[in-house]
């Protein structure tokens, strides 16, 4: 089951995007495909002191005090057996090569019994090297890679690359945190499917240094979807993801959708050529609040409304030093598209070079329910939106 491990250009060592002041830089390598941008990403940038608590991969200090150490392959077949077997406080360690949990037995007719790789509450899961490249969990097109279900601020995952999956990982009720993870061409293929990488309900998660390459669902949050969930996101990419249109239901939010009752925080974020079919290329936001600080929206596109950033029923976004930049919707609001009580705050941020017949950079939907537009110290084009903003660049350097 081993196999030789990745290229150090696939690995994760850490991430460090770049701040506002570089984005000359960042713009530069929107026109790459994703995946010669991630492997640029991931061998240019190694992760620097930014002043976030918990971006650092292994703990140098080793397992706590009274802790059991679980290998697999040495000790334990499975990784689901080392979970099953540890208790909380536990490491288990995942020699490199590539696993696959996902079919456990089979039933009386001879049908394989599909499950997932289950999570554990308070049970460390690492990849012997830490490093996404080195570990592969390979999945089945029928379940997720990984459930993380009623999962406590304890147990995390660290170093794997994540694919196959229908959803790369299910997640309910769960506050894990999850470091140097790769997930990659996972597809929720089925009518209304959602978060093709990463489905969150009722939880509040925590993503270090991960990378979202090539995943899709077919109804909304290609690579993550949060669903009455609070979820912290640092040093992330959100490349080449696809949300697809299925019947009825649009497709929205290629890279991420914050849906109903959320609140997520994103620092040192990147979004790149992700598409959604209808709604919010790079994010979808609805009856939900998304703060974005130091993170770059480029080249992103959808065949409707919002190219970068679409926004409804009451959505909110704050975004400080922040870059939307050569995102294009094929009808309206290259940059943003705004309608139903639905607002943003930037400060401090580039919005320009966006396309779409009408509404280049952003539109601004009424005049019933209004949205709300506020942009301080801004890099921006006025011209280049449909509808009211508030612009205040007095005093700015």
């Amino acid at each position: 089951m081993d196999r030789e491990p990745l290229p150090a250009s696939r690995r994760v060592p850490g991430l460090f995007l770049l701040p506002y002041n570089q984005v000359g830089q960042t713009r530069e390598l929107h026109p790459m495909r994703y995946r010669i941008l991630t492997e640029f990403l991931l061998s240019a940038f190694l992760l620097a002191a930014v002043g976030l608590t918990g971006c650092a991969g292994d703990d140098p200090a080793g397992p706590p005090a009274g802790s059991r150490t679980l290998r697999v392959p040495r000790q334990y077949d499975t990784i689901q057996q080392a979970v099953d077997a540890a208790r909380a406080g536990d490491v288990v360690i995942v020699a490199a090569g590539t696993y696959s949990d996902s079919v456990a037995a089979e039933n009386g007719l001879g049908i394989p019994l599909v499950v997932s790789l289950d999570m554990k509450s308070g049970v460390e899961i690492r990849g012997e090297t830490g490093e996404a490249g080195d570990v592969v969990l390979v999945g089945n097109p029928n379940n997720p890679v990984i459930n993380c279900l009623n999962v406590d601020d304890q147990a995390s995952l660290i170093g794997f690359t994540v694919t196959g999956g229908k959803s790369g990982l299910l997640g309910g009720l769960s506050s894990p945190t999850i470091t140097n993870c790769i997930f990659e061409d996972n597809h929720h293929p089925s009518q209304n499917g959602a978060g093709g990488g990463m489905y969150w309900d009722a939880s509040s998660p925590t993503l270090i240094n991960c990378i979202f390459s090539g995943n899709s669902a077919t109804l909304g949050g290609g690579a993550v979807f949060a669903n009455d969930s609070h979820p912290r996101l640092s040093n992330v990419v959100f490349t080449g993801n696809t949300a697809w249109t299925s019947r009825n239901e649009p497709g929205r939010g290629g890279g991420l959708v914050i849906g109903h009752d959320s609140h997520a925080l994103l620092y040192n974020s990147l979004f790149t050529a992700n598409h959604a079919d209808s709604l919010g290329g790079a994010v979808e936001v609805h009856y939900g609040l998304v703060e974005m600080v130091n993170c770059n929206l480029t080249a992103n596109d959808t065949d409707g409304l919002g190219g970068a950033i679409f926004v409804s029923y009451g959505g909110r976004v704050e975004m400080t030093n922040g870059l939307v930049e050569d995102n294009y919707a094929a009808q309206v609001g290259g940059g943003f598209y705004f309608r139903s009580s639905s607002s943003l705050d930037a400060g401090n941020s580039r919005i320009l070079n966006n396309a779409a017949p009408e509404g280049p950079d952003g539109f601004i939907r009424g005049p019933y329910e209004p949205a709300v537009v506020t942009l301080t110290c801004c890099e921006v084009d006025t011209l280049q939106w449909v509808g009211s903003v508030q612009l205040d660049n007095e005093g700015c350097e």
